[in-house]
């Protein structure tokens, strides 16, 4: 399993997906989040990845950096 969170580097509010779902291919991985677009304002975010296994430890896959522009 996998969860999901957005916030702006500058601080503010977080969203998360808690049960982010995979799709493993031959050669590769691939995991998808759907966000709530409306609630982004212009600025600069970061997506963190973290997989999550059976007994519920966690551990940071990696951090995605995107800027929206509205």
């Amino acid at each position: 399993r996998y969860r999901a969170s957005l916030r702006a580097v500058d601080g503010g509010a977080e969203w998360q997906a808690h049960l982010v779902k995979a799709s493993h291919g031959k050669d590769a991985t691939t995991v998808a989040v759907t966000t709530p677009a409306g609630k982004f304002t212009s600025g600069d975010y970061i997506l963190t990845l973290t997989g999550v296994d059976a007994a519920g430890t966690t551990e940071e896959i990696n951090r995605y950096f995107f800027r929206v522009n509205r």
